[in-house]
């Protein structure tokens, strides 16, 4: 059958498992199977053979996920933290990994050289008063740029005596992940001596199989429920799919970030991600009335009392125990449930022996009127 203007354009322009308008017509896109031809089959026949029938139906549908997760630090709000200028750590406030630190609490007392003689220079500087004011500018540049906090700049200024160790702060609230500063280790602006991380928001990886990553998206709404507390659920949003499929597992991976403001979420921790995405109103079918080839979709359409068209479909997504129909059917149409596969085999010998294949003539010999065969 000739496919429509209408029905082209419309299947170029609307999602193809979206477009409700599209799937009334996909009926006049479908045709009937090459390689089979309709069956007739008498009503009491049908009964014998445990053919069933259910109709296709428009119908609200919502694509429900539940994936493994687990819980880690959101890498946005991460810190390393380095010197700007060589020195000794002579005295550590922050002592140990895991302990919590929050934004501007000391971390350790390093002395330097280099502080304190630009420390000297801007005491110096603030001492001749205004014809030193362009001098202890430069020199309050320089402690602010070797990273010399807001608090100490204003003890010294305060003061008009240079410090001989400087404090330096935590720059995020979180916890510590890694720390390498030990007191009296000599420090240059390459060693790495803190690793921060902020827990007010973490992000949990779930794991998605093939055909969940074409229905999530980025903003989808999730909740995360940890393994041991199901009866609380933390709301989060999906905020990236990351482009890759593991080839053995040939699953997927989605972000789900989700606030922790009391800190019960911990990185490491395991949890299910729930998410429902609704699909709107779409035309399904049950999966066991498809006959699927490996290379196509089948089902059979009663045609009438005793008729069944064969008849090739194209699918949306599935969803439960039910198939998304894009094109083939139409809603109200009667489809086989039961006995289908019966109907498929009948279906292919009656097509080759009107094609005149030798095993169709052969297979169909007495029992469809065929002439014996002459010696």
């Amino acid at each position: 059958m000739r496919t429509s203007a209408s029905a082209v354009l419309l299947l170029l322009t609307v999602p193809a498992w979206a477009a409700t308008a599209a799937q009334n017509e996909a009926h006049e896109a479908g045709h009937p199977a090459e390689d089979r031809v309709p069956v007739e089959i008498a009503p009491a026949q049908q009964a014998r053979m445990g053919i069933k029938t259910v109709r296709a139906t428009m119908e609200p549908l919502s694509y429900d996920v539940r994936a493994p997760g687990v819980l880690k630090t959101d890498e946005g709000k991460e810190t390393h933290f380095h010197t700007r200028v060589s020195g000794w750590i002579e005295e550590i406030h922050v002592d140990s990994i895991g302990k919590t630190v929050r934004k501007g609490e000391p971390l350790f007392d390093l002395y330097s050289p280099d502080l304190v003689t630009t420390q000297s220079e801007y005491v110096a500087a603030l001492a001749i008063g205004e014809p030193g004011r362009e001098v202890a500018e430069a020199a309050l540049t320089r402690l602010r740029y070797f990273g010399v906090p807001e608090r100490e700049i204003r003890l010294i200024t305060k003061r008009r005596a240079p410090k001989r160790t400087i404090t330096f702060e935590s720059p995020i609230s979180g916890y510590v992940v890694e720390k390498n500063a030990i007191r009296g280790l000599y420090v240059t602006p390459d060693v790495h001596l803190y690793h921060l991380a902020d827990l007010a928001r973490l992000w949990v990886l779930a794991t998605l199989y093939e055909a969940d990553l074409r229905i999530v998206g980025v903003g989808d709404r999730a909740d995360v429920v940890l393994t041991y507390d199901p009866s609380h659920r933390h709301p989060g949003r999906v905020s990236f799919i990351y482009p890759d499929v593991d080839p053995q597992t040939r699953t997927g991976t989605a972000r789900i970030e989700v606030d922790n403001p009391q800190g019960a979420l911990k990185p490491g921790m395991y949890a299910t991600v729930e998410l429902s995405k609704s699909l709107g109103t779409q035309l399904t079918i049950p999966e066991d009335s498809v006959i699927d080839t490996g290379q196509r979709k089948l089902v059979f359409v009663r045609t009438s009392a005793a008729a069944f068209e064969p008849r090739e479909i194209q699918t949306g997504p599935r969803v439960g125990r039910r198939f998304v129909v894009v094109a083939g059917v139409s809603a109200g149409e009667e489809l086989v449930t039961g006995a289908n596969f019966l109907l498929d085999a009948e279906s292919k010998l009656r097509a080759a022996i009107d094609r005149g294949d030798a095993v169709g003539a052969g297979h169909g010999g007495a029992g469809h009127g065929a002439p014996p065969k002459q010696p």
